[in-house]
């Protein structure tokens, strides 16, 4: 019995040891949270949506996947920085609050509030903005059309390194996002940020050393295997 004993107690704090553990580790959140805190920190904006006198920084890939409406005005030739003047449905209150969950949802499915945003209001809306789609379904269709794309991940390798006829092969190439890389990674987001802090804004490309992070693990930071222009081989 005493051996018994012993090895229930021994459960008993493996047990509590792994619930601590468990509930030490940090929460991986998912895609859609990760979109729904770039609109909130409006990381990499590239338009602005003007609603009832309230702006909003938003991202011209996202909303246009989402909506119709969005689409068409994206489609229109804008100048850079024009503000996008929305007006509410006739039915719906011009509320600032309203108007940032209905955004949330078109982000990350986030059903609304319903104490805030009603379902009839929230119908109304979906209908007057053409909304179409799941958060899933955008993000499928932006990874395989690249529609939007404001940005390029770049691998390189670098061959005979360290010496004075070393030279840089392009590995390949992928049209991306910067929103959702950012809203991925904290190395991109950096990288994103430092290049658009630079002399010269306008770059459109990221580029990665295969020494440092390695090609091979493109797939993973993108999260899908997307197409690309892959460059010259190299062994």
């Amino acid at each position: 019995m005493l051996i018994s004993v012993e090895v229930y107690e021994s459960t008993i704090t493996l047990q509590q040891v792994a619930a601590e553990a468990s509930a030490a580790r940090p929460v991986i959140p998912d895609v859609y949270a990760d979109l729904g805190s770039t609109l909130h920190k409006q990381t990499c904006s590239d338009t602005t949506i003007d609603y009832a006198g309230h702006c909003f920084a938003c991202h011209k890939a996202i909303l246009a996947s989402r909506s119709e409406y969005f689409r068409k005005q994206f489609n229109q030739v804008m100048k850079d920085g024009e503000v996008i003047k929305l007006t509410p449905p006739a039915s719906v209150p011009a509320d600032h609050e309203l108007f940032t969950q209905f955004l949330q949802y078109l982000y990350s499915d986030t059903p609304p509030d319903p104490e805030i945003l009603s379902a009839t209001n929230f119908t109304a809306m979906c209908e007057k903005f053409g909304v179409c789609g799941t958060a899933k379904q955008m993000l499928h269709h932006l990874q395989i059309s690249r529609e939007y794309s404001d940005i390029t991940l770049v691998f390189l390798k670098t061959t005979r390194p360290n010496t004075f006829s070393s030279e840089s092969v392009r590995l390949a190439e992928y049209p991306c996002h910067s929103a959702i890389l950012a809203s991925r990674s904290q190395l991109l987001r950096n990288l994103i940020n430092r290049r658009m802090a630079e002399s010269h804004p306008d770059s459109t490309e990221i580029v990665l050393d295969d020494a440092v992070v390695g090609y091979k693990y493109a797939p993973l930071i993108l999260k899908t295997h997307l197409p690309g222009r892959a460059g010259p081989e190299h062994s």
